[in-house]
C-alpha cells in the first residue's frame, strides 16, 4: 500500500556536484595521485573519455530540462534539473559524451541499479535511468544541503552532532547491505547532511553485490569488479580492500570509521601497509566511543562488528549512555537545589530512537528463528531476507518521520498520515509474519513487495486513522493468504462500508481489492471482477495510481486465457498509469509477465518470448524476486 516516492533535493555526487570534492577525478587511473582522498579504480591503460559538453539552461536531456550545472566528476556532468512530468527539481547525472569507454558506462549504470534497490530516507534516492543521443543520464533525489565534509568546515560542530550525523550514515548503509550491496567508497564527500538534518549516503559507483550474496549478479558486473586492482579511496580503505579481496560489508564499517575520525579529530588517519602497535588511532573521547573505534577499525574483518547495524546501534547507545550520565548528574544537583522540576524529558533522538526500535518487537529474533523453522530451505531463506528488508524500511521511516516532526517539517495533518500509514505497515507485516508459513511463495511476494519502495515517505493522504489503516493492512494479507476464512467477507465490508461514510475513498479502494483478491483466491472469477470494477472506480476518485495500475493487471489476468485481445488492452490501461510510478514499483515486471501470458494466449510465441526477456531483465535489475517468480512460474507452466 506504499505510495510512489515523491521525494526532494539533492546536493553530493548525485546532486552536489564532484567538485566539491577531492572525488572529481577521472575514475580510471595508471597509478594512485598523491590525493588520498581520491576516488580510484585501475584496470591498466585506458583511454579518457572527454567531459561532457556545456549544456545551457533550458537544454532538454529526455524529459528533462536542465536549470544549471551543480558540478564535474569522474563520470560525468551534475545538473540541477527539472521533471515536467512529476513537477519536481531533481539532480541529473550526465555521462560522458557518445563513444565512452563500455567500462564507464558500465559503472553509471551499476550505480544506478544498485541505489535504486535501496529504500531508505538515509539513501539518495534513484527516480530514472536513461539514455538521450547516446549519452546515459541518471535522474536522482536534489538534496538542499552540503557533504559531511563542508558541515564539519562550516561551523563549530559538537561531539554529539557528529556522532549522530554518522549514526545516520550506518543507518543507511545498513540499508544497503540489507539489500546484499557493499558501498566500497565510504568517506567524507559521499555522507551528505541536508537543510532539514537529514544524513544520505550517496554515490554507489563502486558498488557491488557482497560475496555471500543471493543476488543475480551479470557477467558484466563480475567483469567489472574482477578488472579491479583498486576500487575505492586509498585514504579510506580497508586493508582487505586494498589486496583486491573479494570484499564485504565489513570494508565498509572500516572506511565509515575512518571518516568518523577524520570528523572527530579534523585529521584523516594515515592507514598502514600492514598491522602496526599504533593502530587503530586512539581517538580523545568516552570509553565506549574508544571501544566501538578499536573495533571497526579492526585490521581483520572478522574483529569487526558483525554489521552495519550493530556499528550503528553502538553509536546511539553510547550517546544514550552518556545522556543517561548527564542526567544523572543534572538530577542530583537540580534536587540538591530544591529545583528537581527543571529536568528536561528525554532527548529527541532518544525518543525517535526508541520509536524505530519498535518493529523489533515485530521482527524479533525469535519470530525470525521460528519462521527459519517453519519455511527451511531457499524458500525459507528468501522470505526471510525479504521481511528483513521490510523491518529496516520500516525503521528508517519511522525514524526519519520523528526526527521531522520534532524539528516541526511536517504539517500536523502530513505527520498523522504517515504515522497511520507507518502502523498499518507494521501491522500488514506482523500479520505476514504469522501467515507466511502457510503460503510460502505468495508470503514472500508480499514481504518483498513491502520492502521495495518508500512505505510512507512522504505520503500525504489525509483523514484515515491508524486503526483503520492498520486493520485494512491485516485483512490484505489474510485476503492473499487465507481466503477462506469465514470472518474475512464480513471485516472487509464493515470496513469498505465505514470508509464510504468517511468518504475515505484510499480505504474504500483498498478493501475492494482486498476483496476482489480473496475472490481471486477462491476461484470466483465473477465476484472477482465486480470487486476490480467497483476497487477502479474508488481508486480513480482517491487517484491512487499504484492501486489502479494493478487493479487494471488484474483484469487483465482475469480475461485471460479466453480473451487475450482483452488482456493486451488492459494491460495498456496499466502501463499508461504506471509512468507515474517509481521505476523500481514491481507492477513494472508484473506488466511484462502479464503481456507474455497474453501473447502466449493469442499464440504469438515470438511475443511471449520477448515480454518473458523483459520481465526477468527487470526482475534482474531492480533484484525483484517475486517478479522473477512470476515469470519462471509462466516458463514452467509451458513446459
Amino acid at each position: 500500500m506504499s505510495n510512489p516516492p515523491s521525494r526532494r533535493k539533492q546536493s553530493g555526487d548525485a546532486g552536489r556536484g564532484e567538485s566539491e570534492s577531492p572525488a572529481a577525478a577521472s575514475p580510471t587511473q595508471r597509478a594512485p595521485g598523491p590525493d588520498a582522498d581520491r576516488t580510484l579504480t585501475f584496470t591498466g591503460d585506458q583511454p579518457t573519455p572527454a567531459a561532457p559538453a556545456e549544456r545551457a539552461p533550458g537544454t532538454l536531456i529526455g524529459r528533462y530540462v536542465l536549470e544549471g550545472e551543480l558540478g564535474r566528476g569522474g563520470l560525468g556532468v551534475v545538473f540541477r534539473a527539472y521533471d515536467p512530468d512529476l513537477e519536481r527539481p531533481v539532480a541529473l547525472k550526465v555521462l560522458f559524451e557518445r563513444g565512452a569507454p563500455e567500462r564507464e558506462r558500465s559503472l553509471i549504470v551499476r550505480e544506478a541499479r544498485a541505489a535504486a534497490g535501496i529504500s531508505h530516507p538515509n539513501v539518495v534516492s534513484i527516480f530514472d535511468i536513461g539514455e538521450h543521443r547516446g549519452q546515459l543520464f541518471i535522474a536522482m533525489e536534489l538534496v538542499r544541503g552540503e557533504t559531511v565534509r563542508d558541515w564539519l568546515k562550516s561551523a563549530p560542530r559538537s561531539r554529539a552532532e557528529i556522532l549522530e550525523v554518522f549514526a545516520q550514515a550506518a543507518d543507511g548503509l545498513a540499508a544497503a547491505h540489507a539489500r546484499d550491496l557493499v558501498h566500497r567508497d565510504v568517506k567524507l564527500s559521499n555522507l551528505l547532511v541536508g537543510d532539514d538534518g537529514r544524513v544520505r549516503v550517496a554515490d554507489f559507483g563502486l558498488a557491488h553485490p557482497a560475496p555471500a550474496s543471493s543476488r543475480e549478479t551479470s557477467d558484466r558486473d563480475r567483469s567489472l569488479d574482477q578488472a579491479d586492482t583498486v576500487a575505492g579511496t586509498p585514504g579510506y580503505m580497508a586493508p582487505e580492500q586494498r589486496g583486491n579481496a573479494n570484499v564485504d560489508a565489513r570494508a565498509d564499517q572500516f572506511s565509515l570509521c575512518v571518516s568518523l575520525v577524520a570528523a572527530l579529530t579534523g585529521q584523516r588517519p594515515d592507514i598502514p601497509a600492514a598491522p602496526t602497535a599504533t593502530w587503530p588511532p586512539v581517538v580523545d573521547g568516552p570509553r565506549w566511543q574508544r571501544r566501538l573505534l578499536r573495533r571497526g577499525l579492526a585490521w581483520q574483518p572478522e574483529d569487526r562488528f558483525p554489521s552495519m547495524a550493530e556499528l550503528a546501534r553502538g553509536l546511539r547507545r553510547g550517546q544514550r549512555r552518556r545522556r543517561v550520565a548527564l542526567a544523572a548528574v543534572v538530577a542530583a544537583v537540580a534536587v540538591a537545589l530544591g529545583f528537581a522540576w527543571w529536568i528536561g524529558s528525554e532527548s529527541v533522538a532518544t525518543r525517535c530512537d526508541r520509536e524505530a526500535r519498535a518493529i523489533d518487537a515485530t521482527w524479533s529474533p525469535e519470530r525470525r528463528a521460528a519462521l527459519a523453522r517453519e519455511v527451511p530451505g531457499d524458500s525459507g531463506n528468501a522470505l526471510i531476507a525479504a521481511l528483513d528488508r521490510a523491518a529496516v524500511a520500516w525503521a528508517g521511516e519511522r525514524r526519519a518521520l520523528c526526527m521531522a516532526a520534532a524539528r516541526d517539517e511536517l504539517a500536523p495533518a502530513t505527520h498523522a498520515a504517515r504515522g497511520a500509514c507507518l502502523a498499518g505497515a507494521r501491522a500488514g507485516l506482523d500479520e505476514l509474519i504469522e501467515l507466511a508459513p502457510r503460503a510460502a511463495l505468495q508470503g514472500l511476494r508480499l514481504a518483498n513487495a513491502l520492502g521495495r519502495g518508500p512505505m510512507c515517505d512522504h505520503r500525504v493522504i489525509t483523514g484515515t486513522a491508524a486503526s483503520h489503516e492498520e486493520q485494512l493492512a491485516r485483512l490484505d494479507v489474510q485476503s492473499a493468504l487465507t481466503p477462506a476464512r469465514p470472518d474475512l467477507p464480513g471485516a472487509l465490508a464493515a470496513l469498505e462500508t465505514a470508509a464510504v461514510e468517511r468518504g475515505d475513498w484510499a480505504i474504500a479502494g483498498w478493501a475492494r481489492f482486498a476483496a476482489a483478491r480473496r475472490h481471486a483466491g477462491l476461484g470466483d472469477a465473477e465476484a472477482q471482477s465486480r470487486g476490480i470494477d467497483a476497487a477502479i472506480w474508488a481508486a480513480e476518485r482517491a487517484d491512487i495510481p499504484e492501486l489502479r495500475a494493478r487493479l487494471w493487471l488484474d483484469r487483465a489476468r482475469l480475461a485471460l486465457p479466453a480473451h487475450p485481445d482483452q488482456a493486451v488492452d488492459a494491460v495498456a490501461h496499466a502501463e499508461a498509469i504506471a509512468t507515474r510510478l517509481w521505476p523500481g514499483d514491481p507492477v513494472h515486471g508484473h506488466i511484462a509477465v502479464v503481456r507474455a501470458a497474453a501473447a502466449r494466449a493469442a499464440g504469438k510465441p515470438a511475443d511471449e518470448q520477448g515480454a518473458l526477456q523483459a520481465a526477468l531483465a527487470w526482475a534482474r535489475r531492480w533484484d525483484d524476486a517475486g517478479v522473477r517468480a512470476a515469470a519462471n512460474e509462466l516458463v514452467s507452466d509451458r513446459k
